[in-house]
Parts: C-alpha cells; structure tokens; sequence
C-alpha cells in the first residue's frame, strides 16, 4: 500500500511540473503586459484576476487572453496531452528521481521563458522610452508647458498604436511556441 501512495505522489508531482512548465509562457505573457502597462503609465488601472486572486494589469490580461486563444488555434493543447504521453517513455512510473541537472534544466526553462516575454514587449518599450525622452528635452527646453498632461495622452495613444501593430505579427512569433512548450517538458522530464 506504501508503494502505490509513493508513486501516486510522484506521478502527481509530474503533473505538477508538466502543468508548471506549460504555464510559464502564459506568466511571461502577463509579465510582458505588467512592463508594457507600466510603460504607458497604466498600472493604476488593474483588474483582479480569479485564476491567481492577484492585481493583474489591463495589458497582461489582454495578451494573456489572446495568449490562450493562439496557443488553442496551434493546437498547444495537443502537444502538452503528447508531452504528458510520451512523459511514460522518459519517466516511467516510480522512477522519480530529482537530479542536480535538472534545476539547471528548469532554470533554463524559466529564463527561456522570461527571455520570450521581454522580446514581445520590446517594441512597445522601445518607442515609449523615445517617447519619454523626447518629452524630457522638451520640458527641459520650454519650461512652461506641463509636460505630464500632455505625455500621457500621447504615450497611451503611441502606446496602443504600436501595441496594435504588434499584434499583427504576433501570431507569426507565436507559431512556434508550442512545440517550444513541448520541447521544454521534455527537456526537464530528461533531467529528473
């Protein structure tokens, strides 16, 4: 009866981790919205989201909810279901073992991930940061004019602008970030 609690435990844990990894890309989403919101100086407005009962940012959940449904239309669903399948070959059952290569492995995984966010968020950050700056040569030049009231309408309107332009090319980046979903499974279910 031990014996079937062990392994019961350690294929749920498994899960855990195949559940955790696939996950990821969708926290490096929301992260990439949290830098964007802040960039546009939006983070005054968050909203409350039921999955993790935490103040999440208007930009994180819009890119995580358009996330979810790219991640649907190139079939991301079927390569977890294959990663947990082919889980059985790599690992079979009661042979769980954590290895020091495997945090190695995970914080690849993380990094990966985190890496995927900042790259999705570049572009927006990028023409914000010009933005800003051309705002601060020109309240430096012409001190009366109350550069606050005026920059926020424009790095929102910029903001969205570009936001919307990155969108289009979001699904071509996205193509390819199932199959990296699985291939990071599989790379930890190899270090364990």
């Amino acid at each position: 009866m031990v014996s079937y609690a062990v392994i019961i435990v350690s294929e749920a844990l498994v899960g855990i981790l195949i559940g955790y990894i696939a996950n990821m890309l969708f926290i490096a989403i929301q992260f990439t919205g949290r830098i964007i919101d802040r960039s546009m100086g939006m983070m005054i407005a968050s909203v409350v989201d039921p999955m993790t009962k935490e103040r999440q940012s208007l930009m994180g959940q819009l890119q995580y909810m358009i996330t979810i449904l790219l991640f649907l239309c190139f079939n991301g669903h079927h390569y977890i279901i294959l990663a947990a399948a082919n889980s059985y070959e790599i690992l079979p059952m009661g042979t769980l073992s954590f290895s020091g290569s495997f945090i190695d492995a995970f914080m690849t995984i993380v990094g990966n991930s985190f890496v995927i966010g900042l790259k999705l968020a570049a572009p927006v950050i990028g023409i914000l940061f010009l933005i800003d700056f051309s705002l601060g040569i020109i309240a430096k030049s012409v001190p009366q004019m109350n550069v606050f009231l005026t920059g926020m309408p424009l790095k929102n309107m910029v903001g969205f602008i570009v936001l919307y332009s990155a969108f289009i090319y979001f699904g071509n980046f996205f193509i390819k970030i199932p199959y990296l979903t699985y291939q990071n499974i599989i790379l930890a279910l190899k270090h364990l």
